[in-house]
């Protein structure tokens, strides 16, 4: 009896080290195939630019490539349910961003769980949200153009990256602080919302910081404020919405990395790693602050305890202003 109690202990702890050592092989060989990074953007958007600049340095470090594929629409639901249901391998990873949030609060059904069916694996970086114009428009200031929406209902048309996103419910909240309505139309990416404001067809748009800022400098946009507690280094000209007046209406647009469902936790750790070595890398450090984009280094738990706060911080807000669900 002794004996036989003996080998099955030996053949199950044989069992974790082969287990163990499968592993770390496997770990140790990732990547073997190229790695798709999905956005749920069209290119050009905040999101989209962020992605990008983490798989290139990813490529340079693993020998491989790692490539960014848009899969705009739902407001990035299509491309969140996408990597919801893919292997747990670490070859299709999700650009996660505010709105992964938002859409979890925002009441609608979703295709997936919001919790469960991810796997956090880093935080990459956040940014100021931005409201700029058209140059054109005559408004230079926040006060300027409440004064104008208010004479105007509805004729002010702003652009974000879809209906219920962050940026859509901050510029909700913030017209019914400021007594105004507004106009708001839902794009597939930041870019191509600039795009129609500079084709004189959208007059303001609000979206992070990194997908504005060369526009900004060249005079196709003109800023009028962040939302944000205080100015950005990137534009400190422009005004932040707390010294406007507007209080608790400041919110990052946040950009992480999150995997598939069951993820192995030494999988989560390796790539966990090896984004934090991009972020630490003098080109991307330059590069996303040219940007306005602060970078995020942390644990895989880091990145879960940010996802938390973000989806209590929205559900609070919708049901506390009384913001309708997006239809």
């Amino acid at each position: 009896m002794k004996n036989r109690c003996l080998k099955i202990v030996t053949v199950f702890f044989l069992g974790i080290l082969s287990f163990n050592a499968l592993a770390q092989s496997t770990n140790e060989n990732f990547p073997k195939k190229t790695v798709k990074l999905i956005v749920g953007y069209g290119p050009g958007g905040s999101t989209d630019l962020i992605g990008r600049a983490v798989a290139q340095g990813l490529s340079e470090i693993w020998g491989t490539s790692v490539v960014v594929e848009n899969k705009p629409g739902g407001d990035t639901i299509i491309a969140s349910e996408m990597v919801a249901k893919s292997a747990p391998d670490g070859y299709t990873l999700l650009v996660a961003n505010s709105t992964n949030a938002t859409n979890a609060a925002s009441g609608r059904k979703l295709p997936y769980d919001p919790v469960g069916d991810f796997t956090s694996i880093a935080m990459v970086g956040a940014a100021p949200n931005l409201l700029s114009v058209n140059p054109s428009f005559k408004a230079n200031n926040l006060k300027e153009l409440i004064l104008i929406a208010k004479n105007t209902p509805n004729q002010f048309s702003y652009g974000t990256v879809g209906a219920g996103s962050s940026q859509n419910l901050l510029m909700e909240y913030f017209a019914k602080k400021a007594g105004i309505q507004l106009n708001h139309i839902p794009y597939k990416s930041g870019g191509a919302a600039i795009t129609d404001i500079m084709g004189n067809h959208l007059i303001g748009i609000l979206s992070g910081v990194a997908s504005q800022e060369q526009f900004v400098k060249s005079g196709k946009l003109k800023p009028i404020v962040f939302f944000s507690e205080k100015r950005s280094p990137i534009l400190p000209n422009v005004p932040s919405i707390s010294e406007d007046g507007f209080k608790g209406l400041s919110s990052d647009y946040w950009v992480g990395i999150m995997g598939p469902p069951k993820m192995p936790q030494e999988l989560v750790n390796k790539i966990n790693t090896d984004i934090n070595t991009v972020l630490k890398s003098a080109e991307i450090q330059e590069n996303f602050k040219k940007q306005g984009v602060e970078t995020i280094s942390g644990s895989s738990k880091d990145m879960s305890t940010y996802y938390a706060k973000e989806l209590k911080f929205w559900s609070v807000l919708t049901k506390e202003l009384g913001i309708d669900p997006p239809k």
